[in-house]
């Protein structure tokens, strides 16, 4: 792995990071609604699957630490034993999930379609199990309760797409395959 790959995926775990610092909004439910997943989906659809995930394991390696890296200022191995903890372990899945779909080019339609299958479908899949299993919940009664992240995830997709393609257009280079290599600068000689 380049440094620039490295620096990549300490960008994405910032940004994913940063987007906690806005807050959360809990509706009465124990999971809050944040702006964090808009940076799963980012990360996944710009780095691809492995440095996406990368990313979402660096930031989860900050929360186990003890940093204040998620919404409201949440860190330390506690949040792991928490209704949310499915949901970060999702960020992971959902990030290789969604640099998967998209591909090496991204595309508006995979895009919105990866962030719809990764970042809602993936992280539901592993985040509702768990969030039932430590509020003592039934599943049936975690997903009612979780249908009020549906509308913002699907803005989250949408926006995800737009900054996704927005970016594509104006800097091709940042979706560069993590195992394409460029072709070596040639050499100016003097004579």
């Amino acid at each position: 792995m380049s440094a620039r790959d490295i620096a990549r995926i300490a960008v994405f775990a910032a940004l994913t990071a940063g987007m906690g610092l806005i807050g959360s909004i809990y509706l009465g439910g124990a999971v809050p609604i944040t702006l964090q997943t808009l940076g799963v989906m980012l990360a996944g659809a710009v780095l691809g699957p492995w440095r996406g995930a990368a990313s979402m394991l660096l930031l989860l390696l900050g929360v186990v630490l003890g940093l204040p890296l998620l919404a409201g200022g949440r860190g330390g191995i506690g949040v792991f034993m928490s209704p949310t903890a499915g949901y970060l372990v999702g960020w992971v899945v959902a990030a290789f999930v969604i640099g998967w779909i998209v591909g090496r080019k991204p595309v508006w339609w995979r895009v919105l379609l990866a962030s719809i299958v990764g970042g809602m479908l993936v992280i539901y899949l592993v985040g509702i199990p768990v969030q039932a299993l430590v509020t003592q919940l039934s599943i049936g009664e975690t997903i009612i309760s979780s249908l009020v992240f549906l509308p913002g995830d699907f803005f989250k997709a949408v926006v995800a797409t737009l900054i996704t393609m927005g970016l594509y257009r104006a800097y091709p280079r940042a979706f560069e395959n993590e195992t394409k290599k460029r072709a070596p600068e040639p050499e100016l000689v003097s004579h």
